[in-house]
């Protein structure tokens, strides 16, 4: 029996590439950190819990109103 200690998170495929876009990242600056992304993007790979927080940390906007400082 195998047991997956890193269970897959189901995301579209259209959310990576909307979040990565909207952040004005391009995805071979991306791809180095995250170097499964482009089968996210195709659907055809859903990324771990831990990858899907990471990467959405990298495509926080800064400019966005909870990221502006008090």
């Amino acid at each position: 029996m195998t047991t997956d200690l890193c269970p897959r998170i189901p995301v579209n495929p259209e959310l990576p590439t909307w979040a990565r876009e909207r952040a004005g990242l391009d995805a071979l600056a991306q791809a180095g950190r995250f170097p499964k992304l482009s089968e996210w993007e195709a659907g055809e790979l859903q990324p771990t819990l831990r990858q899907l927080a990471d990467f959405e940390h990298s495509t926080t906007r800064q400019d966005a109103p909870e990221q502006a400082p008090a």
